[in-house]
């Protein structure tokens, strides 16, 4: 199985800078199969007067991906789906009929 996490949007204050929700989204695949799991996650105030603040303009996804994997339960996520996945490919590794047309 194959994870790749990224971050669609980020919320911020305009006035401090202070990025308030981070969407993100986890997608799983595996011999063609995927499974997407998306979300929000919260992040705690910090002071743009704080040492570790960082500009909204020198963020990068890697930085707020390991503020959200901080800060939700991201195996669990990975492990429903990977799940997902799993009966995903054992329906189609199953399956005795199917429909279509074969243009």
């Amino acid at each position: 199985m194959q994870h790749t996490w990224s971050i669609t949007n980020l919320e911020r204050n305009l006035n401090t800078g202070l990025i308030t929700t981070a969407s993100y989204s986890c997608n799983t695949t595996c011999s063609g199969s995927m499974q997407r799991n998306v979300g929000e996650s919260s992040l705690p105030y910090k002071s743009p007067s704080n040492p570790d603040f960082v500009a909204y303009e020198d963020l990068t996804e890697e930085m707020v991906l390991t503020w959200v994997t901080g800060s939700i339960d991201y195996s669990a996520i990975e492990t429903s789906n990977s799940a997902s996945v799993a009966e995903q490919i054992n329906y189609e590794q199953s399956k005795t009929t199917d429909d279509g047309v074969p243009w």
